[in-house]
């Protein structure tokens, strides 16, 4: 009889301990099924950062782009919508990290989802510029008398100098790229990522669904800008972009191997530029940033006329920046610069008073102080020892600066008198 209730206490334990084990894993599977839901929740809330500071209640509760999902009749060959579950505001991607849809010119699916790892993604604008050519309305219309024309073709008087746009419409600058995205967001973004499409030859760096969310644009540059130019979906940017990556850094290609200094009005060389040579120069308005050939060095100053405090190493200058910053780390403006040759590792700093300039490579290739010319167009140099400088030519300034040219670069008067627009003289040396 003992030895039954032995047996029969042990098999009530051995119960007892099973039900708390069961217990246990119930507990924990509630547990996961709830970091899981919360993780998705996350995932989807952030679209696919999990980055605390993206947020978005949009994103949260937006299923589908609002279009009637009732099914409709077979009507042939008409264009198919693009797919709710793919768009701007909910893909696959944006729920689970990837997703896919059949692709009729392959074989198999494309993973549209997992493009989206690639990137991060934020409100912040891509720069992108839309600047319009220009030329004088003689030279448009192809006036008798081109920019100097003062009738049109009929007698009518007109404005022959007037800077107008271009007909039809050039632009510039080619900064972005619209193509089809009809899978919605992750379609852009493997086009992006692939390079199945290119922007005047430059990579693609960043993409933003266009309002419509059938098309995207395609960035070269991931610059930021304020404006937004009326366009309000995410952008995405590649964590690892490639190069040129944005408008500062082509910029500072660019003039790397040229032969002048460039200082720009606005912070990362936006705004207007002033290519200044040799010697010192005073700049109107100021500059907020500064692109150094590899040739040259550069002091900059916060006063007119080499004045106030000095920025940069008298032994190498300053450096390529997009930011001016004083040595007390305040953000600060460059009025005048001073501006040598950098050779085998040392900066050749050029004389600063006239008897010297006039020594020295005949007084050509470095300006003085006594002498400081203010211009209107761009730069004022300090002018050469003779107190003469290269101006522009009127009546032609406008045709002149229309092309870019820009009499107050030249230094000397036999370059400046040699500065022609077709059979118009742009400079003048007095």
């Amino acid at each position: 009889m003992t030895l039954t209730t032995t047996v029969f206490l042990n098999s009530v334990k051995n119960l007892l301990s099973n039900d708390k084990m069961a217990e246990l894993l119930i507990l924990f599977l509630i547990l996961l099924c709830i970091v899981l839901i919360v993780s998705g929740i996350v995932y989807k809330c952030t679209d696919g950062t999990m980055n605390a500071s993206d947020l978005s209640f949009k994103d949260c509760f937006s299923f589908g782009d609002g279009s009637d999902d009732k099914p409709q009749e077979d009507k042939g060959d008409t264009e198919v919508a693009a797919s709710p579950l793919l768009s701007n505001d909910f893909s696959m991607g944006n729920l689970i990290g990837s997703g896919s849809i059949d692709n009729e010119d392959d074989e198999g699916e494309v993973e549209y989802g997992t493009y989206m790892d690639y990137y991060k993604s934020s409100t912040t604008p891509v720069r992108a510029r839309e600047d319009i050519m220009k030329v004088c309305l003689g030279i448009r219309d192809n006036l008798p008398g081109g920019c100097g024309a003062d009738e049109d073709l009929d007698g009518n008087p007109v404005d022959g100098d007037q800077m107008v746009d271009s007909d039809p419409p050039i632009k510039i600058h080619t900064d972005y790229l619209d193509v089809d995205a009809r899978n919605g967001v992750g379609e852009c973004a493997k086009i992006c990522y692939d390079q199945d499409e290119t922007i005047d030859g430059k990579a693609c760096n960043a993409f933003q669904m266009n309002n419509d969310n059938k098309k995207c644009r395609l960035f070269w540059s991931q610059s930021e800008s304020l404006d937004n130019g009326g366009r309000t979906n995410k952008v995405y940017r590649l964590k690892n972009p490639r190069s040129p990556s944005d408008h500062e850094s082509q910029l500072e290609s660019d003039y790397y191997d040229g032969s002048s200094v460039v200082t720009v009005e606005k912070h990362n060389y936006m705004g207007e530029k002033n290519e200044l040579g040799l010697g010192q120069h005073n700049i109107p308005g100021g500059a907020k940033s500064i692109i150094i050939p590899q040739d040259k060095c550069v002091l900059g100053f916060n006063a007119q006329n080499l004045g106030g405090e000095r920025l940069g190493s008298a032994y190498f200058g300053m450096d390529t920046s997009r930011n001016i910053i004083n040595e007390s780390g305040s953000e600060d403006t460059i009025n005048s610069v001073d501006i040598g040759s950098w050779a085998d590792g040392m900066c050749t700093w050029y004389p600063r008073d006239a008897e010297a300039a006039e020594q020295h490579h005949e007084g050509r290739d470095t300006a003085t102080l006594d002498t400081i010319a203010q211009t209107t167009d761009g730069a004022s140099p300090v002018a050469a020892a003779t107190g003469q400088s290269c101006k522009n030519n009127s009546p032609f300034p406008m045709a002149c600066s229309s092309s870019s040219i820009n009499c107050n670069h030249y230094t000397d008067e036999a370059t400046c008198e040699q500065i022609y627009l077709d059979a118009d003289k742009c400079c003048t040396w007095n």
